[in-house]
């Protein structure tokens, strides 16, 4: 069941709810579409541009709930594709914020799903150690990923870089590389 209303509509018939929902129900609907829908793509089958749906929308609801870390932790597949993401629907300053952040806890740019699953165990670790909060490390994670929570909850509205917005925009203009047709959805 889709958290989003999601109702087996096509790509062109969800392009026509603008006006009538807000714009981040709708980008939920796509991203339920794209992957909870009863013609369930593999993430290897989806296109660039379904993927960056995905990627972006997910990124958006994590980071909102639990910040950057928390949202790299719960969705370690799809966080090593956010740059590239948020580079491709326009939010470079916020791109380049958090390429600072991954390097700032010792990532390289190019990190993969293991390497944030042992970043999270290093945090759980470092947490359940004498030094714990203390520490040097995990003053250094916490200072980059909080740094980027502020820098992406404050950025956005004030320099025209609100990834829902833009992630709006970047799904209308790549409409015709997203296959998303009607479906009857069964509960």
């Amino acid at each position: 069941m889709s958290a989003y209303g999601y109702e087996g509509q096509s790509a062109e018939e969800l392009l026509a709810l603008e006006g009538t929902k807000e714009v981040w129900e709708i980008t939920g609907m796509f991203v339920d579409a794209l992957t909870y829908g009863r013609m369930l793509k593999p993430h290897p089958e989806c296109s660039q541009e379904e993927m960056t749906i995905i990627v972006m929308s997910n990124m958006e609801m994590g980071v909102n709930g639990e910040g950057i870390l928390g949202w790299m932790a719960n969705d370690p597949h799809l966080a090593p594709l956010a740059l590239e993401g948020l580079k491709a629907i326009g939010c470079q300053l916020i791109a380049k914020n958090l390429e600072d952040m991954i390097t700032g806890i010792g990532l390289p740019l190019d990190f993969t799903a293991k390497q944030i699953d042992e970043l999270d165990n290093e945090i759980m670790e470092l947490q359940d150690s004498e030094q714990g909060q203390s520490s040097p490390r995990m003053k250094q994670i916490d200072d980059h990923s909080d740094s980027f929570d502020e820098f992406y909850y404050a950025f956005g509205e004030a320099h025209n870089e609100n990834t829902t917005d833009l992630l709006w925009d970047y799904i209308k203009a790549n409409r015709h590389r997203i296959s998303i047709t009607k479906t009857e959805v069964k509960e």
